[in-house]
This record gives C-alpha cells, structure tokens and sequence, in this order.
C-alpha cells in the first residue's frame, strides 16, 4: 500500500474512531496459491456420477431387452404349447417343438405324448380293416383317447350294421337301432325294418306259395300239361329260356320236354325262402328261390344230381308268371 493510501486511512480513522475499529474488525484478504476443497469435491462426485450412468444405463437397457427377449420366447413357446392340444395328431408338430425347445419344462411331457400317438397310429393300422368288434372294445380300453375313440365307435356301428343287413330281419334292425341309438344307419334300419315287415309273410302265405310250387314242379316232372297250365298265369313274363311266351308255347316246351328223357326230374331240396313284393303293374306278388336237385339217370343206369337254384314268381292268386332256373354257384 503507498504512503498517499496510508495518510488518506490515518485521517478518517482520526475523524471517526468507530470505522478504524470496523476496519480493524474485518479480516484481510490473503493471497493463496491453488484451487478451494469443496470445488474439488464436487467435481470429484461429478466425474463418478457420469461414469456411473455410463455403465450403468447400457447395462439397464441390455438387462431390459434380455428380460423382454425370454418373456417374448415364453409366449411363443406357451403358443406352441397350445398347437399340442389333445386334439393335435400331427407327429410333425410335436417334433418342431422338441427340437425348438430342448430346454422346455414341457419337454419331458411333449416327447411323451409325441410317443403315445405313434403308438396309437401304429395298432390303429393294424385293425382298421378288422370285422372283429372286440379288435376296436380292446383298442379303446388301451387307448383312452377321443378320436380313436370315435374311429372305433364308426367301426363299431358298421359292423352292427352289416349284421343287420345279413340277418335281414324286421328283429335284426330293431337289435341295431337299440343297440345304436344314435348311430350312422339308423334311418336306414328304421325303413328297412318297416320294408322287410311287409315282406314278410303270413303262413297262410307261405302254405299257399309251398302247394303251388310242389304241384309245379311235380307236374313238370311227369310232363302234365293240364296241370301246369292251370298253375301258370295267363300272361307269362319267362319261362325257362322263353321271353313273355304265349301259353301255346310253354305247352311246346313240355312237349319237347316230354320226348328228352334227358332232361330229367326236379327235387325241392331245402326250404322254400319267399317273400312279398309289390309294383305297380303287377300289383301284390311273391317271389321265392328254391333249392332244387336235378336228378338224369346215365346210360349205364347211374343217376346224376346236379344242384340248381329256381326263381319262381306268383301273382297275388298265386299262379306262376315268371319261372327260371339257375346253375348253382
């Protein structure tokens, strides 16, 4: 400080003593060298905060995407999951999830079930064909699975079905509907039942259809024209290999008959199956098939017997207007 300062300070401490003491009170300003502490400490805390968001946000945003890319795959793998429902018979997709999630919690159980169904489909080839019913009950006791379940049920009821239809009988379609209420044929067996009950015959029916048939065939046998005229109708559809013949010409065929001895006798040899028919020309008829044996004696006195099969069919008064026989196969 120069002496002018000086001088100028002494004088105005002299005027007012009170501001020498203030002076004297305030503390000088001292010259240092360097940078205060609490700068550095800030700008310490500064630096490590940014480096710490440095590493910690890539960090954070890495953790974020990871965490979202396994929740992403757990969906898709649950969707997948969803594709194996029970009702899922592709072994493909069963074998796409295995091999895109070996470590699935589910892998155990999808590799199983993948198992099981090439089972089922291996023992479903074998029997699918069969005729057997038990083939199909057993199938489904080993198998506790809804669509083999229902392959053997359609099995099943064709099978029943195919019985019926043999049997043919008005008590054989009603076994089939009650045993399969709601199966593919009931509509069928409901009127075939209803078809086959007309046709079956009363037994004042069958005696009628039996007496003309025996007389027929007796008359033919002995070549009596008279009698087997009156049994024939009076307009004939066949007769042997004759097509709508007049009666003259039936009466030629049993006078050529009559001349060949050849020709032989006819046995009825089993029942006579007829049953009911019904046309709007013809109205009423009957149709019966008969076993017959023909029986020719040989030159050297032996008698051949040959199986034949007769298709004789009779107005509702019981003549005869078609009459055909045919080798038996």
């Amino acid at each position: 400080m120069n002496n002018e300062n000086q001088d100028i300070i002494q004088k105005t401490n002299e005027k007012d003593p009170s501001l020498k003491e203030g002076l004297a009170a305030t503390p000088q300003k001292t010259e240092t060298s360097g940078t205060e502490p609490g700068f550095l400490s800030r700008h310490k805390a500064l630096m490590i905060f940014c480096i710490v968001i440095v590493i910690v946000l890539p960090l954070s945003g890495y953790g974020i995407y990871t965490y979202n890319e396994m929740k992403a795959q757990e969906h898709q793998e649950d969707l997948d999951l969803a594709v194996l429902c029970e009702e899922n018979y592709n072994i493909e997709d069963y074998q796409h999830f295995l091999k895109k999630y070996p470590e699935s919690t589910h892998f155990k159980e999808v590799e199983t079930r993948m198992h099981t169904l090439n089972e089922m489909a291996a023992s479903w080839d074998i029997i699918k064909d069969s005729q057997k019913q038990e083939d199909f009950v057993n199938f489904k006791q080993q198998y506790s699975d809804t669509h083999y379940n229902r392959l053997c049920d359609v099995k099943l009821d064709s099978i029943d079905w195919s019985s019926a239809r043999k049997l043919n009988t008005p008590d054989g379609y009603q076994a089939y509907i009650s045993k399969n209420p709601n199966g593919l044929y009931v509509s069928e067996a409901i009127i075939a039942k209803g078809e086959v009950g007309y046709m079956n015959l009363t037994e004042n029916e069958v005696n009628n259809i039996r007496e003309v048939c025996t007389h027929f065939f007796n008359a033919i046998n002995v070549n009596n024209l008279d009698s087997t005229s009156l049994l024939l109708a009076s307009e004939i559809d066949e007769f042997m290999e004759l097509k709508s013949p007049a009666p003259i010409e039936v009466m030629q065929w049993m006078e050529e008959r009559k001349n060949n001895a050849v020709l032989g006798t006819y046995v009825i040899k089993d029942s006579i199956v007829s049953q009911r028919s019904f046309s709007e020309e013809k109205g009423i008829s009957y149709i019966s098939q008969i076993s017959l044996e023909k029986v020719t004696s040989g030159s050297n006195g032996e008698e051949k017997k040959e199986p034949l099969i007769a298709v004789v069919k009779q107005n509702r008064r019981f003549q005869i207007y078609s009459f055909e026989v045919k080798t038996y196969n």
